[in-house]
């Protein structure tokens, strides 16, 4: 029985692979894409035109301007436009990359969008690392196949899985701080917390939104500090560990910051979007209210989260019943998620205030900042995520069958409509 359990997980990964790498082939780096640039391609002269055009609009200060600046002159751009605040490391690959894929593919078309398959390695980290994260739930395999349903077929992973700007990475790096979060609180070892420190600081080095998985990394911290005073246990490995930990995550973390405004530069915060893109001058009612959630909207968050994550972007006229349905599936799984983790919040404080930080940390951003952009499903991967393992936890002991039956039927329908979608794409 077991393995048979074992074999439906495993096809899970195989078909997650198989769609996403659809997903890239079907695609081009123009498409699906934010704040990276390159309106569009449809000829080999204009790939090889990126060469020489990397800096002019509408690539100007945008993700692949900032690719290029690294492949071309080996150096960091040396003023701040556009997402050049960022740090540099998913540039730093992506580039160096271009600089491998030199040596391997004739074609500018093939080596352009090939970096969508070092998107696609971030994406399956992604998933064997939920899948661990189950694993450290004492999750058993047959409780597994729901959320890994989910983690392989929604929509917003697979989109991100050729995403090109620093999302998927430090999406990437968030995910493996958690589980290795989750593994030190049920053994505090020096490796874990060296994990963690590095998974944190390249975070930092790809893009300062993994600042917010300090809080819930803090509390389980002195927690453990608490518990070894309060059993009269020495503390003296944790507070090595907490100097390695700070030394690791400081350095790697902050030293872009450090060389910044060492230049002159101020990398410190967001640069502003666009001000065609701002909603500031809307209600916040508008903004936040409960929205009718048929009614797709560029204003109400709760309608941009939803459907962004099914689209990437809004809803358009060709598939909008389709979407509809998949909104509709998402909500009922949503109040399923909350059901299981009022049920569950005594069980596993580390994702709990996880959740609620990042939720905290994603109303911050769009109250600062309000602009369409900002309430991008792309920011919220992480609660997501954990919502997603909370369906695992509470099926896991759930009794009442209408509710088993209401669970099984939303995921199962919600993965196989997402397949349909990436496979006609």
């Amino acid at each position: 029985m077991k393995n048979k359990y074992k074999i439906i997980l495993i096809a899970i990964f195989i078909i997650a692979i198989l769609v996403r790498t659809i997903f890239i082939c079907k695609t081009n780096i123009s498409e699906f894409q934010f704040d990276f640039g390159i309106e569009e391609l449809t000829s080999e002269v204009q790939y090889d035109n990126l060469y020489e055009n990397f800096d002019k609009e509408p690539n100007t200060g945008r993700h692949i301007n900032y690719i290029m600046q690294l492949y071309t002159y080996n150096s960091l751009p040396n003023k701040i436009i556009g997402q050049f605040y960022h740090p540099p490391l998913h540039h730093f690959i992506m580039s160096t990359w271009l600089k491998i894929a030199d040596n391997i593919f004739d074609m500018s078309s093939t080596r352009f969008e090939s970096m969508q398959f070092i998107t696609l390695i971030y994406s399956i980290i992604i998933l064997v690392a939920l899948y661990k994260l189950l694993d450290e739930l004492n999750i058993e395999d047959k409780s597994k196949i729901l959320p890994m349903l989910l983690f392989a077929f929604y929509p917003l992973y697979i989109f991100l899985s050729g995403s090109l700007n620093n999302d998927e990475l430090v999406t990437m790096f968030s995910i493996l701080a958690l589980l290795y979060l989750v593994k030190w609180e049920k053994k505090p070892t020096m490796k874990n917390a060296v994990i963690i420190a590095t998974c944190i600081g390249l975070g930092l080095m790809t893009k300062t939104s993994i600042a917010v998985i300090a809080i819930p990394t803090v509390y389980v911290y002195f927690k453990k500090l608490g518990e070894f005073v309060k059993q009269e246990k020495s503390v003296k490995g944790l507070l090595i560990q907490l100097l390695v930990f700070s030394i690791i995550s400081i350095t790697l973390g902050v030293w872009f910051q450090f060389r910044s405004l060492a230049n002159g530069l101020y990398t410190l915060g967001i640069i502003e979007p666009y001000e065609y893109l701002s909603i500031a001058d809307r209600s916040l009612w508008e903004r936040f209210g409960i929205s009718n959630i048929l009614n797709t909207s560029f204003i109400n968050i709760w309608s941009y989260l939803i459907y962004s994550s099914l689209n990437f972007y809004i809803m358009t006229s060709e598939n909008i019943m389709y979407n509809l349905i998949m909104a509709v599936l998402v909500i009922i799984l949503a109040i399923d998620t909350i059901y299981f983790m009022i049920k569950n919040q005594c069980k596993d404080k580390i994702l709990l205030i996880t959740f609620i930080s990042w939720w905290i940390s994603y109303f911050y951003l769009n109250i600062s900042m309000p602009y369409t952009c900002s309430m991008h499903s792309r920011y919220m991967v992480v609660p997501i995520s954990i919502g997603i393992a909370y369906l695992g936890l509470g099926m896991k002991d759930e009794k009442n069958k209408i509710i088993k039956i209401q669970v099984y039927a939303s995921v199962i329908l919600l993965s196989a409509m997402s397949i349909i979608e990436f496979i006609l794409i």
